[in-house]
């Protein structure tokens, strides 16, 4: 779990985001984010990596 304020890095793109809020989806038994960067999208937790990703 990831947590509000929290730097993370989109694995698909590369691109270093700031959570911005989150919630468990209980159906799907994992969480659900929203990002600072992109407000109308949301990503679930296996589509990150946590931290700056280093280049």
């Amino acid at each position: 779990m990831f947590n509000q304020g929290e730097t993370v890095t989109v694995l698909k793109t590369g691109e270093c985001v700031t959570i911005s809020k989150f919630q468990y989806v209980k159906h799907m038994k994992k969480y659900c984010y929203k990002v600072s960067e992109h407000p109308s999208t949301f990503f679930f937790e296996e589509e990150f990596e946590n931290g700056k990703k280093k280049r």
